[in-house]
């Protein structure tokens, strides 16, 4: 009999622990610029916490999906699935909340091309775990 360990583990592609990290480090810094750069006041108050707050829960998904994968863990499942949906919600309120010109236009290719693309791949790693277990 297999292992449920071993077909996370061939489940989850190497690449995955070390790009998760990586990008939950290089969100660490722009989470500190929004916390330095966003207006407290916009529409309503409190505008900056809510973005840091969006942007540290999306941290710690990302670094807890690193791990996850690091560790070959099932939980790789709850924790792409969280990630996945955290950059779908960035994505959604980074477009919509965006000012119009540069700033619309920024949000809407970092959403386009970064933010919804790895959702769909964090979506695929949690699929193909989960298709893996269905099998057994």
């Amino acid at each position: 009999m297999v292992k449920k360990q071993h077909i996370v583990y061939r489940a989850i592609p190497d690449w995955v622990p070390a790009v998760y990290a990586f990008l939950a480090i290089v969100t660490v810094p722009w989470t500190f610029f929004l916390a330095v750069r966003l207006p407290v006041h916009h529409i309503s108050s409190h505008w900056d916490v809510a973005w840091v707050g969006l942007d540290t829960g999306l941290i710690i998904m990302l670094s807890a999906t690193a791990v996850c994968a690091y560790l070959k863990s099932n939980w790789i499942v709850m924790a792409a699935t969280a990630t996945a949906t955290l950059l779908t919600v960035d994505a959604w309120f980074d477009v919509w909340t965006a000012r119009g010109g540069r700033e619309f236009s920024s949000a809407l290719v970092l959403a386009i091309f970064i933010e919804l693309p790895l959702s769909v791949i964090t979506l695929t790693i949690a699929a193909r775990v989960m298709s893996r277990h269905i099998k057994l």
